[in-house]
């Protein structure tokens, strides 16, 4: 499995965010409407599909990009 379940704190962001829990056998992820994976690991790191942008080092930081480019969205 590639994924685990986030702290409740990471939990709460995400799905706050709108990102859907996957709970799978041996792998948990979260998943957007626009298709974006997100994937937290029990090394307190996390990956993306796709790729974050480079300056994103936390998730906070990614989800505060991720709501400015929605907000862009017409």
């Amino acid at each position: 499995g590639r994924g685990v379940r986030g702290t409740e704190a990471e939990d709460g962001l995400l799905t706050n965010a709108g990102l859907g829990r996957q709970d799978c056998p041996g792998d948990v992820y979260y998943v957007s409407q626009l298709g974006e994976i997100i994937y937290l690991f029990s090394n307190n790191e996390w990956g993306c599909d796709p790729a974050p942008p480079m300056d994103c080092s936390s998730l906070e930081d990614y989800l505060a990009w991720r709501n400015r480019k929605l907000a862009q969205v017409p």
